[in-house]
């Protein structure tokens, strides 16, 4: 399939496993250059390689915790230094503790909205002037189950306008069964 991607360039969250990986091998086949985040850099240099070995692309891997307040600013950073631009933001960093409601710990919480909720923020306000000058598109991947518990729905990004920039939020757990 051609989706017209070809020289476009994507950071990814999320990328040295699971979804995120899988996401980094199929934008990489669409010809979209890659800035892999995630926390262990030897799983992401693990992912660049075989990213490299199926695709004709560029990457640069940013090992980063994004629970950080200044990790989403420095991956951005990362992205548009080595390819001058940003198209696309893939958030879809990391697990979170998973556990029944009333079991979490006010820590387990707090981390979880550190890194799904404000780390995803903080990366969409960073990467936010490189896509609105292009018109590029966030994508935000999100278990159902972290919010179903309470059953609230947070919007990452609630109000793009005037700006065309498209954000979608999937829910893979809800599309894999």
């Amino acid at each position: 399939m051609d989706l017209a991607l070809t020289g476009k360039t994507a950071l990814v969250t999320g990328a040295s496993r699971g979804i995120g990986a899988a996401i980094a091998h199929e934008l990489a086949k669409e010809g979209v250059n890659l800035c892999l985040v995630a926390r262990d850099e030897e799983k992401l240099r693990e992912v660049a390689a075989s990213i490299h070995a199926t695709a004709n692309v560029q990457t640069v891997i940013h090992a980063a915790d994004l629970r950080m307040p200044d990790a989403g600013l420095r991956a951005v950073e990362t992205a548009t230094k080595a390819f001058g631009r940003l198209d696309i933001l893939v958030n879809n960093a990391g697990a979170t503790k998973r556990g029944d409601f009333f079991t979490l710990t006010e820590d387990d919480w707090q981390d979880g909205f550190a890194l799904k909720f404000h780390g995803y923020v903080r990366l969409t306000r960073a990467a936010w002037p490189h896509l609105k000058r292009i018109n590029g598109n966030i994508v935000n991947s999100c278990r159902h189950t972290i919010w179903r518990p309470i059953g609230c729905r947070v919007p990452i990004v609630s109000n793009t306008c005037p700006y065309i920039i498209y954000n979608r939020s999937i829910c893979p757990s809800c599309i894999i069964k």
